[in-house]
């Protein structure tokens, strides 16, 4: 079985502190059952990155939930690396947060 590595885009690091610190408002437990919940889908990502199904927006992407955020990513095969870009939340209008990350992805060309 081979193992792919995760990696956190920046962007990505600084929804999921954006979310703890938003969760943390309510419950001293809510935000590490995201984060409980998160890591254990990172996990089996890391064994099997086309677990998830591709954004029907734009295949390029895949994506999965944890609770009622979304998670985007991308597998890169040869490298077997998979770059996690987003978490944004489900239940508001994302899609400028996605034209950005499209435009940024475009500009750098790294990923």
């Amino acid at each position: 079985m081979t193992y792919y590595k995760i990696k956190q885009l920046p962007k990505a690091i600084y929804d999921s502190l954006e979310i703890y610190e938003y969760l943390s408002q309510f419950y001293v437990s809510t935000p590490k059952k995201f984060l409980n919940e998160f890591h254990g889908k990172l996990k089996k990502l890391s064994f099997s990155p086309e677990i998830y199904k591709k954004w029907p927006d734009n295949p390029i992407y895949r994506m999965f939930n944890v609770r009622r955020y979304l998670v985007f990513y991308k597998v890169d095969h040869d490298t077997k690396t998979i770059f996690i870009h987003r978490i944004l939340n489900g239940m508001r209008d994302f899609m400028a947060d996605i034209e950005l990350m499209e435009k940024q992805e475009f500009y750098n060309h790294k990923i």
